[in-house]
């Protein structure tokens, strides 16, 4: 979202309190709940989520260490992975 925080796309009609199978980029799923509807047209609905209560991460995490760069792919700074864009893996070398 425009704001940082995860949302989701679907085809199918989504509304306010609604619980939800999302689908991760890695293939596995979890349930998230629609927080409300940002934006619906073209069969399409946009709508952001109830943050999650996960433990706050270590200061060792990965996260902490290496930093997002920013981009869309998702890669972090100082290390590569396959799923980085191939201009993050080229940046990277």
């Amino acid at each position: 979202m425009r704001d940082g925080s995860w949302g989701i796309r679907s085809t199918a009609a989504l509304a306010a309190g609604q619980t939800v199978t999302v689908t991760k980029r890695d293939g596995g799923t979890k349930l998230e709940t629609v927080a409300h509807v940002v934006w619906s047209g073209n069969g399409v609905w946009l709508a952001s989520l109830v943050a999650s209560r996960t433990p706050a991460r270590s200061s060792q995490s990965s996260a902490g260490r290496h930093p997002r760069t920013g981009c869309s792919c998702g890669s972090r700074e100082g290390i590569t992975r396959d799923s980085d864009c191939r201009q993050c893996q080229y940046d990277a070398e």
